[in-house]
């Protein structure tokens, strides 16, 4: 298994009050296709940055 590219741990984000996602974890690892799907406005972009 290839060494993780991208490991994201515990990644919670918020507007104000307004929670656009909560305790997300994931690891991308070379090689690996990895998509972003959701509705405008559901953090997809925040995500990346």
């Amino acid at each position: 298994m290839a060494e993780p590219h991208i490991i994201v741990r515990n990644l919670t984000m918020a507007y104000g009050s307004f929670v656009l996602m909560r305790d997300l974890n994931f690891i991308v690892r070379r090689g690996d296709i990895f998509i972003i799907m959701g509705g405008s406005g559901c953090g997809k972009s925040t995500l990346l940055r």
